[in-house]
């Protein structure tokens, strides 16, 4: 009779690439262990780690029978097996990072052929401008004697009778802007109409009824973290917001992207990209997102929420702010949510109109009609640091890298005042809800609050932890929180002596640059140079109570 050959079957992982224990198949084609790509689809969202375009989920994937005999290990006492279990997943973590590493290797040569491309481009251009240049020198010289030669046979023209003439006397332009052109007279209106409302209804703002005290934030401690949130390549949170009357929080990053976190559901909703260099500063509200880089450029998107499927978002680019040199040092979005206003390293603060657009999100065709109109640019004539808006909406402030802070009136579009009292460089400025006090840091471990009515120095904290990189009032204007080196550090209000430190050693292992309360400041958001994010709230069982 006829005997079949049977051979055994082994399957090698695509993330590993060690033989598969349980092997899975993906609708891509690609073979993983079953592990390892439920740890990854956890981290990526539900994305085909090799086709970042497509979703996969778990019911997607088709199990693999294999013949290959699999390798008994011996037995272990209970200790041991504890260790290797810890080791195991050790060793995946290592597998999963070394995929990444890998992926991001290959970004990278992408990239700096790229680069060498566009350089040899550029050498090529500027070698055919030169010789143009040269040539057109080379022609100039042979006319200037023959023209010369016919102006000593031109007869000399008749000299006009001189005549005294009005000189007229313009003024300089204000040294707040740098053009002639002011806030039009519509858009001051919608501005003004904006402040009033909201000046005469600040002292009416009810802060709801379980707002927590400090005694209660006292006790926060870490709820969510979600590690990993940048690219290891290039690691490290640089900034951090939050989109009001959500759980959504945006952190922007060194590898040029900004992630929007869901702590409702847990998960990245989404990944804004399109900046060339790290993402240094981000505003949102509830339907605009605005990133700053270090490319020099402003980047808008719109915020939609899906009517069909609860937690999922969609970010439309709308349009940019193009600086003409420098690094995006702030933004800030104006609370009609219809202006943003962008600084520069170099000293310039623009003022942009966000008008509606019908983009549908792509770039290129967002790119043929940006939304975004620069009306006016005011100059400081110093390096800036920072930006940060008045909750009315008529003052921004503006942090120097000379420790000074320069106040802009809007509806005067004037600088009001210039404060001193930092030694180092300010890194952040944030204004109360309450409208009459402003805080701001500095890298030489400083945190300055201010009196907005007399323009005074109410108080000066110090940091044993040196640099301080991010300040913030809560929403009751009650409670100031900062980062630093050390972790975060929450402290009340004229009430100075009251203050604690969240512990952060067990998740932020590295500086914490960002931090941001959340809705109704049931909770705290921070994230640093180590990729984690760090969601703050009462224990488990106390919110439970």
């Amino acid at each position: 009779p006829f005997k079949q050959n049977t051979m055994s079957t082994a399957f090698t992982c695509a993330l590993s690439g060690q033989t598969c224990t349980t092997p899975v198949a993906s609708p891509s084609g690609q073979i993983y262990e079953r592990r390892l790509i439920l740890t990854k689809l956890t981290e990526n969202n539900n994305t085909d780690p090799f086709q970042p375009t497509l979703t996969l989920t778990e019911d997607q994937l088709i199990s693999l029978e294999s013949n290959a005999s699999p390798i008994t290990p011996p037995a272990r006492a209970p200790t041991v097996s504890s260790l290797l279990d810890v080791l195991q997943k050790e060793h995946d973590a290592l597998l999963l990072e070394l995929f990444d590493a890998r992926q991001a290797l290959e970004e990278t040569r992408r990239e700096l052929s790229q680069a060498l491309y566009q350089n040899d481009a550029a050498v090529r251009v500027i070698s055919r401008l030169v010789m143009e240049r040269d040539a057109a020198h080379a022609k100039l010289q042979s006319i200037a004697p023959q023209q010369q030669q016919l102006q000593a046979q031109t007869p000399a023209a008749p000299q006009p009778m001189e005549v005294e003439a009005e000189v007229e006397v313009k003024e300089e332009p204000d040294a707040a802007t740098t053009n002639s052109n002011k806030i039009g007279e519509a858009d001051m209106s919608i501005m003004v109409e904006t402040w009033k409302k909201l000046s005469k209804t600040r002292k009416k703002r009810a802060v709801a009824a379980d707002y927590p005290q400090f005694d209660t934030i006292s006790t926060f401690v870490p709820a969510d973290t979600k590690s990993n949130l940048h690219k290891t390549n290039k690691p490290g949170s640089n900034c951090l917001t939050a989109v009001p009357k959500t759980k959504l929080v945006v952190s922007g990053g060194n590898d040029k992207i900004a992630v929007v976190y869901d702590g409702a559901s847990q998960t990245v909703v989404g990944k804004i990209s399109g900046h060339s260099k790290a993402v240094t500063s981000v505003d949102a509200t509830e339907d605009l997102i605005v990133t700053g880089s270090a490319d020099g450029s402003a980047r808008c998107y719109r915020v939609h929420a899906s009517s069909d499927t609860a937690g999922a978002y969609s970010f439309d680019y709308i349009g940019s702010v193009d600086m003409d040199d420098g690094v995006c040092a702030g933004v800030c979005i104006h609370p009609t949510g219809k202006y943003v206003l962008v600084a520069s390293s170099l000293g310039k603060i623009v003022f942009c109109r966000v008008n509606n657009s019908s983009s549908n999100g792509d770039d290129e065709d967002a790119a043929n009609a940006n939304a975004v109109q620069q009306l006016v640019v005011f100059d400081t004539e110093t390096t800036v640091t920072c930006i940060g808006m008045h909750p009315d909406g008529l003052i921004l402030g503006a942090g120097t890298a000379d420790g000074k802070l320069k106040i802009l009136d809007l509806k005067s579009q004037k600088f009001a005042s210039t404060l001193e009292g930092h030694k180092g460089a300010v890194t952040s400025l944030s204004f109360s809800e309450n409208g009459y006090h402003f805080s701001s840091s500095s890298d030489a471990g400083e945190v300055n609050v201010w009196d907005l009515r007399k323009l005074k120095l109410m108080k000066t904290l110090t940091c044993d932890a040196g640099a301080v990189y991010k300040v913030r009032f809560d929403f009751s204007g009650k409670n100031l929180a900062y980062t630093s080196g050390k972790g975060v550090t929450v402290c009340v209000v004229k009430d100075w002596d009251k203050s604690v430190e969240l512990v952060t050693e067990t998740v932020h292992k590295n500086a914490v640059m960002g931090i941001v309360w959340g809705l109704d400041g049931q909770w705290i958001a921070s994230a640093g140079k180590d990729r984690n994010l760090v969601l703050w709230g009462v224990p488990a069982h106390e919110a439970g109570s």
